[in-house]
């Protein structure tokens, strides 16, 4: 069956949004950079800078910071300060209970800090920049002193954009730094011992994961800490990052294999298909045969050879719709099998004249159709009051359509090539696997441009060199969509032409088909008297001629079937301490708990 060609638009759409950069918030707002420095004193102390960076949908009254304390002594926080940066202006906020806008609020609890930041917006971007000193960050051992610190904790219920973390410390040239960073191991920790610093940066954190600096350096820079131990404790220190170390490495060269693997299988997969896809089109030979657009087809006078139903199709290329059912309903008023007849409100009334009709296999969407009245006749009006049994009838009315469908299938009026549709859902299915081989495996994006330029090359030499139509379907469709052409054009005809070449007893159940009665019986009325209609049409129709100037007849069925059919539808290390990527694991510093959100 040709699929439809909304079904190309999706998947080339489908396409085009998964392989462009893209912006995704889990909620309504996203953290769009997350920047730190740490400026560690002598005495231990660290002054902080957090300045974050959001970016909201939606509307919002504020955000919250939670800094986490150690819970081996008794760590404080002092000297907050609160910046709001929006639109190129720093405004300083107050510290405040009342809740106003632009003013923030500090709560102490048992293990933590809280900042809660009150800034009205509706949409757009703001930064908030905390600063403020944390007390007992370094502790000093009689070998060694010691960062052991989340700097960023697992309270982050967003992903963390644009992560950059810097620590520096009370000197520079500090031959006895070492590093290490636990957290996603697509980190990377830089160990400057020239410039005394640590830096931690990382594209995309994702929610919920720490970010962890483990640092060791001389116990003299920070000579004035009182926060001390007189235990060695160096040795130790290495051998734990060490440890952790070796087994994050271990991990990455799992991931690795395994994303190399899938980088295989997937690109692999990509040009099977692709390949898979020409060979079954380079097995016949080229046959460039085409039908005539039905618009443009020469004029056909001659009635078709396929009812209205399957004419439609021939016309179209698709499935039969409600204006089709509605053509074969006038050709079984023509056959005496039933009667049309007008009624009250401009509807219209349906009459069974041979009772073994219902029995034909092939009409059951009639027969249910008769089931809404009394069994012999039904008014049209029982289409609008008989919606409990739309599932029934969209289900009579799609077998119906594939049942006519197929009909026109035995007419052998296509080849047995692929649709042209099937072919590029295949192109863009292998296009796919090569945008998740880069988007998740880290395979090249080149492969996604050349696997793109192979289908695009694939597509054309099918689509100018394989008709999906046979030689006898092309003269068919000609000849139905001749037969449409002219009726599309009736009305330049003089009435010769109209008098002589049309049969007008056979002509109105293709009209109606093809959605063209309104403009046929425009023609006529311009052309014939009343009593030469009376003579052209035979009286099963007289009553279209009254209703098709609005398309009544047919557009009741249409509008019935596709109404029913949408009732029934239901409405994604370093192992030395210098610089090197981050370690996975934890070597158990303080502030884990801390994080943020909005509110």
């Amino acid at each position: 069956m040709k699929l439809p060609r909304r079904t190309l638009i999706v998947a080339f759409i489908f396409l085009l949004v998964w392989l462009m950069p893209r912006k995704v918030a889990a909620a309504d707002y996203e953290i769009t950079s997350y920047h730190v420095k740490v400026k560690v004193q002598k005495n231990g102390s660290a002054q902080v800078e957090r300045q974050i960076k959001y970016d909201f949908d939606d509307h919002t009254n504020g955000v919250y910071y939670t800094q986490a304390l150690r819970t081996d002594t008794n760590q404080k926080l002092s000297k907050a300060k609160v910046t709001i940066i929006q639109g190129g202006h720093r405004q300083p906020i107050k510290l405040s209970d009342s809740g106003q806008a632009n003013t923030y609020q500090l709560f102490k609890k048992q293990h933590s800090y809280q900042f809660k930041v009150f800034h009205p917006v509706d949409d757009g971007e703001f930064t908030v920049v905390y600063r403020y000193q944390l007390d007992k960050v370094v502790k000093n051992y009689q070998d060694t002193a010691e960062i052991n610190w989340k700097i960023i904790g697992a309270g982050w219920d967003e992903e963390l954009n644009n992560v950059r973390i810097e620590i520096a410390l009370p000197a520079t040239k500090i031959a006895s730094l070492q590093a290490w960073a636990h957290g996603n191991l697509d980190g990377y920790n830089k160990v400057d011992k020239k410039q005394g610093k640590v830096i931690l940066s990382l594209d995309k954190n994702p929610a919920n994961t720490f970010i962890e600096t483990h640092i060791v350096f001389a116990p003299t820079i920070t000579a004035e800490n009182t926060f001390r131990s007189s235990k060695k404790r160096l040795k130790q220190i290495r051998e734990q990052e060490a440890s952790l170390a070796a087994k994050a490495n271990a991990e990455r060269k799992r991931n690795q294999i395994r994303k190399t693997i899938w980088q295989f299988v997937l690109i692999t997969l990509a040009f099977v298909i692709m390949a898979v896809q020409l060979g079954k089109f380079l097995k016949h030979k080229p046959n460039r045969l085409v039908p005539y657009r039905p618009k443009k087809a020469p004029h056909v006078f001659d009635t078709p050879s396929y009812s209205a139903a399957v004419s439609q199709i021939l016309c179209f290329d698709q499935q039969p719709d409600g204006r089709a059912f509605s053509g074969h309903l006038l050709e079984l008023a023509a056959k005496k099998q039933i009667k049309i007849d007008r009624a009250e409100k401009n509807n219209f009334q349906l009459t069974l004249l041979n009772p073994d009709l219902l029995e034909n296999q092939q009409e059951t969407l009639l027969a249910e159709l008769f089931s809404l009245g009394d069994g012999k006749q039904f008014n049209s009006s029982s289409l609008k009051l008989n919606r409990p049994k739309a599932k029934l009838i969209a289900q009579k009315y799609e077998a119906w359509q594939e049942a006519e469908y197929q009909k026109a299938q035995e007419l052998h009026y296509r080849n047995d090539l692929p649709s042209i549709s099937r072919l590029t859902i295949s192109l863009v299915a292998g296009v796919f696997c090569l945008g998740i081989a880069n988007q998740f495996f880290g395979a090249s994006f080149n492969w996604i441009i050349v696997g793109t330029l192979i289908s695009l090359g694939i597509w054309l030499f099918v689509k100018f060199n394989y008709s999906p139509y046979t030689k006898a379907g092309v003269s068919m469709m000609n000849q139905v969509r001749g037969y449409y052409s002219m009726l599309h054009d009736i009305g330049q005809f003089d009435r010769k032409v109209l008098e002589d070449q049309i049969l007008w007893e056979e002509v109105m159940p293709y009209a109606v088909a093809f959605g063209l009665a309104p403009k046929v019986v425009k023609t006529l009325q311009a052309n014939f008297s009343q009593e030469e209609i009376n003579y052209l049409l035979p009286n099963y129709y007289y009553f279209v001629l009254l209703d098709s100037m609005k398309d009544n007849f047919a557009e009741t069925f249409d509008n019935f079937f596709a109404d029913a059919v949408q009732q029934t539808t239901s409405h994604s290390s370093s192992i030395n301490g210098s610089s090197g990527g981050f370690s996975g694991g934890s070597s158990g510093g303080f502030g884990g708990g801390s994080g943020g959100g909005a509110f």
